[in-house]
């Protein structure tokens, strides 16, 4: 069994559709920014875990991969992005799947990682600066700039690997 905590709202507990798949309709998924999932008891071996998955166009036939849990990590907090997936769809509803899997199968699906919405956010701030900047050019050559803003990415991607949150510690 497990728990689902969504900021602002109550804990909610999934409905058991079998054994191993557990559901949970979410309302005005475009307004789920994270969500924070938790077993309620470890897993009865570590050779399997739980794969947490969404769907966001009716009929809910099609899932995508949102986070995982495992005996080494009982609960987690997943980023949705729900508010920009969901913004273009007709319906803002979500259905949040639950599904108890083999370790082996979880870890192929852990291998494929949505990209790093700090970093990217990084990237584009990045990218504002350097068009801001450019604007500027008179002219002159523009390889210096060029270059530093080369090195201030790569030292921004650096340090987001080490320390997600180094931003908000900068000074």
């Amino acid at each position: 069994m497990f728990g689902v905590i969504i900021p602002n709202q109550l804990a909610q507990v999934p409905v058991a559709v079998n054994q191993t798949t557990y559901t949970l309709p979410i309302a005005n998924g475009h307004l789920v920014t994270d969500i924070c999932v938790s077993a309620v008891a470890p897993f009865p071996a570590d050779d399997v875990g739980a794969a947490v998955f969404y769907s966001a166009i009716p009929p809910y036939n099609e899932f995508a991969y949102l986070g995982a849990l495992s005996n080494s990590c009982l609960s987690t907090i997943l980023r949705t992005g729900w508010d920009l997936l969901l913004a273009e769809l007709p319906t803002k509803d979500v259905l949040l799947k639950i599904e108890i899997l083999p370790a082996a199968q979880i870890l192929e699906l852990v291998a494929v990682q949505p990209p790093d919405v700090k970093l990217e956010y990084g990237k584009k701030v990045a990218l504002n600066l350097y068009r801001y900047l450019e604007s500027y050019n008179t002219g002159v050559d523009g390889s210096v700039l060029q270059k530093a803003l080369d090195n201030w990415l790569i030292r921004f991607e650096a340090k987001s690997k080490h320390d997600p949150n180094f931003v908000f510690k900068t000074e």
